[in-house]
């Protein structure tokens, strides 16, 4: 969590946002996997600026990187459930807050939540997938075939194969 107003924050440098997020997180689940913990356990993060939902939202793009884990933990240790909820922190002592507080606690006793939550005043919004299928412009020819296999190559620069050289 970091204030909500970017003057009391500072440069929040994308170090100390992996430090207190991505890495904390990994951590936490390497920790519990080599304790040899087998029974259900349930991590959840809160956190501010991590979903932009509206115009009015402040976006810390370096903070959106604790949701790597919360996604990929659950797939490398099948008993962890890894869940996030981003929020806009409100005004201490104010309604708001005792509405964030009641919102919280629903949410970390429900049996089935959405791995992703964030909320927005009394709104609560989850994410949603779904395919979307595009038609071909008129004329044009694929050269996909329907259940082919294909090999993409390319395009990832310093990722694949280390520093890009001339």
């Amino acid at each position: 969590m970091t204030p909500s107003d970017p003057a009391d924050v500072g440069e929040l440098s994308l170090e100390t946002a992996q430090a207190r997020g991505f890495y904390s997180l990994l951590y936490l689940a390497q920790a519990l996997g080599k304790h040899g913990t087998t029974g259900p356990v349930q991590i959840v993060v809160v956190a501010n600026g991590i979903q932009p939902l509206t115009d009015s939202d402040r976006f810390v793009p370096e903070k959106t990187t604790l949701l790597g884990p919360c996604t990929v933990i659950p797939q490398e240790y099948p008993h962890i459930r890894c869940r996030s909820i981003d929020i806009v922190l409100p005004e201490a002592d104010s309604r708001a807050a005792a509405r964030l507080v009641e919102q919280l606690l629903a949410e970390l006793i429900a049996p089935l939540a959405e791995p992703m939550v964030a909320y927005r005043g009394r709104q609560r919004w989850v994410r949603d997938v779904a395919p979307l299928h595009l038609d071909a412009p008129a004329g044009a020819h694929s050269r996909l075939r329907e259940g082919g296999v294909y090999l993409i190559t390319g395009g990832l620069g310093a990722v694949a194969g280390g520093p890009c050289r001339k």
